[in-house]
């Protein structure tokens, strides 16, 4: 698959910004200066996870340039 091809990739992990900072723009800041930041390094792809309830996180993303690219299912199973 295409996603697949590259080797190397950069990986954003976590962004967290506390509750009562939500709202000011922090958590864009911190994705545009990584995304800045992996360019600068010469990365050509960068890719994360965000929770399918995560409707927040997926506009922050998506506004930043991101696209969805797969979509991953898992099933619980109890023991």
């Amino acid at each position: 698959m295409p996603i697949y091809r590259l080797q190397e990739f950069a990986f954003i992990h976590d962004i967290w910004v506390e509750l009562e900072y939500c709202q000011n723009g922090i958590a864009r800041q911190m994705a545009i200066q990584s995304i800045e930041r992996f360019h600068q390094m010469g990365v050509k792809q960068i890719r994360l996870d965000t929770a399918v309830v995560n409707e927040a996180s997926r506009r922050l993303f998506l506004s930043c340039g991101f696209r969805l690219s797969i979509i991953e299912m898992l099933i619980e199973l109890s023991h």
